[in-house]
């Protein structure tokens, strides 16, 4: 009789990646801790300075919720913030050791995937030995900024982006190697060292500060310097400026959250009967919220 011809088995080719693959990725994922108290609040995906900045309150934006991971943060209250468009709805994450405002979202916490989430700037960082603590009781060490004996240079990374910022430049973290300085407009790069040589001699009122490009090929491909150095300022003094700057920071934000802010109870209230003007943080536009229930 006929008999049907048996197939080969199918082959299976396993490739191998060594382990130190796995270390050069180009987005790495970023821990982020409290800056009060160094507790752990989330894993971040993009680095901040990379993020969208609001105008509102230069706190920065994150679209997609994906893009944070192992969210320690506990959900708070839901503050109403009065606008010139109206009334802003913040729902609150705190940190959970110091209670302090880390971020806020657009939406209620039980649309997970709805609106934006808003970090607050000068309440995070990736670098727990650079934490408010220190600074108060002055224990603080001198940042190495990757400097070493022979080379006297300070380090600084700086981030050009489009969109909306406390100031021109401002520094958003500090790193063991590096201290990130963002600077909100995309202006030629000459116009930008000048911006940062400006910036320095005012936060470390040295008569002058000289800043170099180490790269200028890479630099001339990208909006604005990615890295600089700086010249003739000592370390101490610019760490000094650094934790001025930062602390001054601090103390506006909280001034400005402390003064802007309501309860959400009386809102809440008076949305029940009446009709009124909500801006969504997202777009600042104005937009009519119709009668809710009590338990909406």
């Amino acid at each position: 009789g006929f008999t049907p011809r048996q197939m080969p088995g199918r082959r299976e080719t396993a490739n191998y990646t060594p382990e130190s693959a796995f270390f050069e990725d180009e987005n790495p994922l970023l821990t982020m801790y409290c800056f009060q108290c160094c507790q752990l609040c989330f894993i971040l995906g993009t680095p901040p300075e990379a993020l969208p900045r609001r105008k509102t309150d230069g706190s920065w934006v994150i679209t997609n919720f994906d893009a944070v991971h192992k969210n320690n943060m506990s959900e708070g209250e839901c503050k109403a913030i009065q606008r010139e468009q109206g009334i802003e709805k913040q729902y609150r994450y705190h940190c959970k050791t110091c209670k302090l405002v880390l971020a806020y979202r657009s939406s209620p916490f039980t649309e997970f995937n709805k609106g934006y989430l808003y970090l607050l700037p000068a309440r995070i960082t990736r670098n727990p030995a650079w934490n408010a603590k220190d600074i108060t009781n002055g224990s603080l060490q001198e940042i190495s900024c990757g400097t070493t004996a022979d080379d006297e240079r300070i380090k600084v990374d700086v981030c050009v982006t489009i969109g909306a910022s406390p100031k021109q430049c401002c520094i958003v973290d500090v790193t063991p190697e590096h201290v990130i300085v963002q600077v909100k407009t995309t202006v030629k790069k000459t116009m930008i060292l000048r911006a940062l040589e400006k910036y320095f001699i005012q936060i470390t009122g040295s008569p002058s500060v000289v800043i170099s490009d180490p790269d200028e090929a890479a630099a001339t491909q990208a909006p604005g310097p990615k890295v600089v150095y700086l010249h003739d300022v000592s370390l101490k003094v610019f760490t000094q400026a650094v934790v001025k700057e930062f602390t001054d920071q601090i103390a506006v934000l909280n001034t400005t959250t402390t003064s802007s802010t309501h309860t959400s109870s009386s809102s809440s209230s008076s949305s029940v009967t009446t009709t009124s003007t909500v801006a969504t943080p997202e777009t600042g536009s104005k937009r009519k919220r119709s009668p809710s229930p009590k338990n909406g």
